[in-house]
């Protein structure tokens, strides 16, 4: 699987995925659990993780519900969360997040450009 060569080398993981019902669509957590072998090994006890403390990971995310009400009823606050198990237990290190809630805009705000800029920096 080419994305787990690419994922083994890389020094910075950015995912970005909507929210559907207060989680990751179907197609990320079926990824997560293609490549749960890739970077956690089975032990007798807790699982090993096989990436590097090195490695970062941002995650972005966006959802229909406006903020506050995004956070308060769980709908952005679910897929981070699963996106954040997913690398933490890969190894990888929490280098940040940007929630665009309600984003039924056109056109991302600026301060959410502006958060992402500062997290990819």
């Amino acid at each position: 699987m080419e994305i787990a060569g690419l994922l083994r080398k890389c020094d910075v993981v950015v995912l970005a995925a909507p929210v559907y019902w207060a989680n990751v669509p179907a197609i990320v957590k079926n990824m997560f659990d293609r490549l749960l072998g890739v970077v956690m090994e089975e032990t007798k006890t807790f699982p090993k993780s096989r990436l590097s403390n090195e490695q970062k990971y941002i995650l972005l995310t966006a959802c229909n519900t406006p903020a506050p009400f995004s956070y308060i009823f769980g709908q952005s606050r679910g897929a981070i969360r699963s996106m954040k198990e997913f690398f933490k237990t890969s190894g990888m290190r929490y280098a940040g997040k940007c929630v665009w809630a309600g984003q039924n805009k056109k056109a991302i705000p600026h301060n959410v450009k502006s958060r992402i800029e500062k997290l990819i920096k």
